[in-house]
């Protein structure tokens, strides 16, 4: 484990080579790629979405239910490394959400939380190849930029403003997930 930045942690070969090739593998078999669509949320529901190509332009798709034991585990170990290096016990471990950016594909800057959005405390992006240009996870607030290599797990606050450089060339896969809180204080209106 390493620390990158306060509250930005990386695991490297959190999974293996092997496992990071089978799950591309699988991704491109029995996924179907959409663009991501940037929602709207309330009170933790999607209210609204819209496709957004120059604040997110990305493909994105999740398993289907019975391919889900190739992520046996994988939350529980999210979890407990969540909990060793931001000391919070029991997030769940959901929303994994593949996805894959081909030449010039790109995220803007964002923070994964809102207003309106609050159960996410930690965002978890394991990274399934290294063979792709660009696309490097920023932080601009921070002034941090990092180009994760295959199998590497990158954990930071779900508020912390990042993005995804331009791909330049190739294909670039990951998992995005999100530690989430079981009860939520509700701080507006109440």
């Amino acid at each position: 484990m390493k620390t990158i930045a306060p509250g930005i942690v990386q695991f490297k070969r959190f999974l293996d080579h092997e496992k990071c090739k089978e799950i591309v593998e699988l991704a491109e078999r029995d996924i179907h790629w959409v663009k991501a669509y940037v929602g709207h949320y309330q009170d933790d529901q999607l209210i609204g979405r819209r496709l957004d190509l120059e604040a997110r332009d990305v493909e994105v798709g999740q398993l289907p239910h019975d391919l889900n034991i190739y992520l046996s585990g994988y939350s529980q170990s999210i979890s407990s490394a969540i909990a060793q290096n931001y000391s919070i016990p029991n997030l769940k471990v959901e929303d994994f959400m593949f996805s894959k950016y081909m030449p010039g594909c790109h995220i803007k800057a964002h923070s994964d939380t809102g207003v309106y959005s609050t159960s996410r405390v930690v965002t978890a992006v394991q990274y399934l190849n290294e063979d792709y240009d660009g696309g490097n996870l920023f932080f601009p607030d921070m002034g941090v930029s990092i180009r994760p290599e295959r199998g590497d797990l990158i954990l930071f606050w779900s508020e912390y403003n990042h993005g995804v450089n331009v791909i330049s060339k190739g294909v670039r896969y990951c998992v995005v997930s999100f530690g989430k809180a079981q009860s939520v204080f509700k701080l507006h209106g109440t």
